[in-house]
């Protein structure tokens, strides 16, 4: 027969030990298909736009039409990455309840609380003042401290103003939008019940310093920064060959005459690529190292990104040579 006053034990009585009872994480996930879909359309739509700007840049003449089609498209396509981030993050995002706290997983945004530190939880709509909401907000993306007239910031990590909880601590609150909210709030209170058998230790990562914190890596500032030199330096050698040149050949047919002359605007497109490349790898390598363990793969990136753009100047230095 197992017995005991305990929440958190079972007391068998031919051992006369206490056994611990197994607890249960719960995992509940913000409102999050109409959000997918907007970011999804916009994200298609902003892609487009930007065809549309660059394809015409295969056959204009290095000028003021070209700069300014350029100039668009990178100013348009800006926002695609952040709309893609965003995308990911409502996608794997989390609240997970445990005896020992609240977890708040959202893209790179990561958030520990311990259950000591949690000092209430309630529906947004019965808080006791208006809520001030983040300023640019759309549903998938309800993110950012905002900071209320009583003085006490609101950080939302959530997806819609439906369905808001707010979890709040001494110093500050935190803005949730489960689906089940009032499961929610009901599987909180059965935790506060048991009782915390090993708080969590209290953490709080943001995205920035995912990114950050690769550069404390022994020289990988002075690797980026290499890559960063060598990317503006493909970028100038590319801008100045438009102007020299009127037609380029990219190689050979399989007879092996010169292949059939293209604009030599065209050559643009490599440091396109290449500086894509390089924002990119720096992207993955501050999700990737979430976890120490994967340094050597940031190193790996970031290597690979500096011989992709000597790959690229090597065939811009073929190509002028051939033509």
């Amino acid at each position: 027969m197992l017995i005991s006053n305990r929440p958190d034990f079972l007391f068998h009585h031919k051992t006369a030990t206490l056994i611990p009872m197994k607890t249960k994480t719960h995992f509940f996930k913000p409102i999050a298909q109409k959000g997918l879909i907007l970011h999804g359309i916009s994200i298609i739509s902003l892609l487009g736009l930007v065809s549309v700007l660059i394809i015409p840049l295969f056959n204009q003449v290095f000028g003021f039409m070209f700069i300014a089609y350029l100039l668009s498209a990178i100013l348009i396509a800006i926002p695609i990455p952040f709309l893609v981030y965003r995308s990911y993050a409502l996608f794997h995002a989390d609240y997970i309840l445990e005896r020992d706290g609240i977890r708040l997983k959202w893209g790179m945004r990561l958030e520990d609380i311990p259950m000591s530190q949690i000092q209430w939880i309630q529906k947004a709509s019965e808080y006791k003042s208006p809520i001030r909401y983040p300023f640019f907000s759309i549903p998938g993306a309800f993110i950012g401290t905002v900071k209320q007239k009583n003085n006490l910031p609101i950080e939302f990590i959530a997806s819609e103003k439906k369905n808001l909880v707010l979890i709040g601590l001494d110093h500050k609150i935190y803005a949730v939008s489960p689906i089940e909210v009032e499961n929610f709030m009901l599987v909180f209170s059965e935790q506060l019940e048991y009782g915390s058998l090993d708080e969590i230790i209290p953490q709080s990562i943001h995205p920035s310093l995912m990114i950050t914190q690769i550069f404390r890596l022994p020289r990988m500032s002075w690797i980026i920064l290499a890559g960063f030199i060598l990317n503006l330096l493909l970028l100038f050698l590319s801008g100045l060959a438009s102007t020299q040149y009127t037609t380029v050949h990219i190689g050979y047919n399989v007879l092996g005459m010169l292949s059939e002359p293209i604009p030599a605007t065209q050559l643009m497109i490599l440091p396109i690529l290449s500086l894509l490349f390089f924002f990119g790898s720096i992207l993955i390598s501050g999700i990737a190292y979430r976890e120490k363990s994967r340094g050597k793969l940031v190193y790996l990136l970031q290597t690979s990104n500096i011989i992709t753009c000597i790959l690229f100047l090597i065939t811009l230095v073929n190509i002028l040579q051939i033509s």
